[in-house]
């Protein structure tokens, strides 16, 4: 079977590796189907949508999707059902969160709901050896006038047992030149947290009964996918964009143990303030961990704890970043504005709290409602819903009609915001590299300052390093 891989990522902040469809690919690949991906960054003619659909002849094409590129898919998809009889399947966390809306879609045959490598690998075989696809897990599909809805196989629970994903069906060395050399792993799934903005609590309720929800492969494991792709490509630093890599406190010692004996790669990670102390902190840093990024999110305790359910204290978040500053770790603060029930007083207040713990980068977007979340569910209750759309929560308006804080003082906060982290990054640049060169760099720096500055004006999200 020849199946193509369609994946819309229009107005992100960098050309994104997406690690569901590599893992769908690499599993798919082991079993002797071929493979190829259009990574869509702006959006596309038909013309050249179908020039692609006829080189490569595809017997199958799976479009995924996030919220916010849902309307792509749907454009995409009719484009394809105009010219061609080839089955649409469409996955991603929008399409499962949403199957009945995604099926709406006249030209869309199939949705993937949840982990998709094994049902994607059981109907390219049924497909190919032409038998019935109706009963296979996971799979909604379409047939005559009914919706056949079959319920979600178990998770997977050895996620040692998945071959590593197929970086090569996204040309990874030409993404690692655009990311300064820097590679991303994810060494779990899950999370056991309830934030309401997030839509890991909806996929809980989605797989109860089903098996353990927050897994994590073995230290071994990993640490062979770094091996493998170190050996492959020119990486210079990692990240793991795990929601927390912090969860199992002896995976830490034990991963923090072996792997400054294997690489002498520096690498980063995803924290909660709950999840790490000063002695996880520091066997980080020994390990070779140079940043940690940090869900703030509000600095109004009572936004962040009974709005987001993110029940930590400011004190808390105050003293997880101090100690990592003292142990030598940088640090990124993620800031969410024009929350429900958000007041311009609480967002001073998140700028407030940044001040104080002094991140060294700062990233800050503005509140999407996804449905299926908790939160939409409130922006539903409360009428606060629009149809606008964004192609991304960094672009820098809101979507809602919120009673406490109007979407203009929503994009005034978001400059707000830039003007900070414009601040620190002058700071740290005055009392270091200005104290000896600033006489030269000065014109230079102020030039991109300005350029950045347009930038982001224009809804690009920000991440500012001081060290």
């Amino acid at each position: 079977m020849r199946i193509l891989f369609i994946y819309p990522d229009i107005g992100q902040e960098r050309y994104g590796f997406q690690q569901g469809i590599a893992y769908i690919s690499s599993l798919l690949k082991a079993n002797d189907h071929q493979t190829s991906l259009l990574y869509v960054s702006k959006d596309i003619s038909k013309s050249k949508l179908i020039n692609e659909i006829r080189r490569f002849r595809p017997d199958l094409v799976g479009l995924t999707s996030t919220t916010h590129h849902y309307p792509y898919v749907e454009k995409y998809a009719k484009y394809i059902k105009e010219e061609f009889e080839t089955p649409i399947i469409c996955g991603g966390v929008h399409a499962t969160l949403c199957p009945d809306e995604v099926l709406s879609c006249r030209s869309i045959d199939m949705v993937c709901v949840g982990e998709g490598e094994y049902p994607m690998l059981e109907l390219a075989n049924q497909l190919e050896r032409e038998k019935s696809i109706d009963n296979i897990q996971n799979l909604w599909i379409k047939k005559h006038s009914n919706i056949i809805k079959n319920p979600v196989r178990p998770l997977i629970s050895n996620l040692d047992e998945l071959p590593f994903p197929d970086r090569e069906l996204f040309h990874y060395e030409e993404l690692l030149k655009k990311w300064r050399h820097e590679a991303e792993f994810i060494a779990g799934r899950g999370c056991p947290y309830n934030c309401t903005y997030c839509c890991n609590h909806a996929l809980q309720k989605m797989y109860i009964g089903k098996g353990k929800y927050v897994r994590i492969r073995s230290v071994e494991n990993v640490l062979a996918e770094i091996a493998n792709v170190t050996e492959k490509y020119d990486v210079k630093k990692i990240f793991f964009h795990d929601d927390t890599f912090t969860l199992f406190h002896p995976w830490i010692r034990e991963f923090c143990e072996k792997y400054p004996k294997e690489f002498d790669l520096p690498f980063g990670c995803n924290v909660r303030v709950e999840t790490v102390n000063k002695e996880i902190l520091y066997d980080l840093r020994k390990a070779g961990c140079e940043v940690i990024h940090i869900g703030l999110e509000s600095g109004n305790e009572w936004l962040r704890q009974t709005v987001l359910k993110r029940h930590m204290t400011n004190q808390q978040i105050i003293e997880v970043f101090k100690t990592a500053h003292e142990i030598g770790l940088r640090t990124l603060s993620f800031n969410m504005i024009g929350i429900p029930f958000e007041t311009p007083k609480m967002v001073k207040e998140t700028i407030e709290l940044n001040k104080v713990v002094q991140p060294a980068i700062v990233q800050f977007s503005v509140f999407y409602p996804y449905p299926s979340t908790e939160l939409w569910e409130v922006c539903k209750k409360n009428n606060l819903l629009t149809l606008d759309h964004v192609n991304s929560y960094f672009e820098n308006k809101s979507t809602l009609n919120l009673p406490t804080i109007s979407r203009e003082q929503v994009t005034q906060f978001h400059r707000m915001f830039l003007d900070f982290a414009l601040e620190r990054y002058m700071k740290v640049f005055h009392s270091t590299i200005y104290r000896y060169f600033g006489p030269f760099l000065r014109p230079w720096v102020l030039r991109s300052l300005k350029k950045l500055k347009k930038a982001f004006k224009h809804g690009h999200s920000l991440l500012f390093s001081n060290g």
